[in-house]
């Protein structure tokens, strides 16, 4: 019946190593093409495992770049407006560092006239010390006009009657 010893081997073939085993429960033969079948089920197993691995180690490096990008926690960034044009960025951020460490002062310029256009940009360190500024600052006169001070970076998060960045950035 094919049998060769009893281990299920192809009459001639020899024990050709990976045989052993792939007999056909139907025939009682060694059926070659199971053997390929196999392997071949395997190799695809494990091609899908490392595709699988792959694509989670590209997702969590989007995750990674994306957290890396996203501003971490509150805001800290005001807009200041009606500022009086003699007015520089050195002294508003001497006004506004009484409420805490500023990181950037940022006002507009007006290439006219080399000055500000009277509005511009604070950010704090911190999210509270913005808040704070914007509590304090808001309507203060400084240089004789009152200042309109409140969130940069989003129209929902600015005081009432301040209008949005009229430059379109925040």
């Amino acid at each position: 019946q094919g049998m060769v010893g009893g281990v299920g081997m192809i009459p001639g073939v020899g024990g050709l190593p990976g045989m052993a085993g792939m007999v056909n429960p139907m025939t009682g033969m060694v059926n070659p093409m199971l053997n390929f079948q196999q392997n071949a089920l395997a190799a695809q197993q494990q091609a899908n495992a490392q595709a699988v691995l792959a694509a989670q180690q590209k997702a969590a490096q989007a995750v990674a770049v994306a957290a890396a990008q996203k501003p971490a926690g509150p805001p800290s960034r005001i807009y200041v407006g009606s500022v009086y044009f003699e007015i520089g960025e050195k002294e508003i951020e001497q006004v506004f560092s009484a409420f805490g460490k500023v990181k950037n002062v940022s006002m507009i310029p007006n290439s006219e006239t080399g000055k500000h256009k009277g509005y511009g940009f604070v950010e704090f360190e911190s999210s509270e010390a913005a808040q704070q500024a914007i509590q304090v600052m808001n309507g203060f006169e400084l240089g004789g006009r009152a200042l309109k001070v409140g969130w940069a970076n989003s129209a929902l998060q600015q005081p009432t009657g301040l209008a949005a960045d009229p430059t379109g950035n925040s």
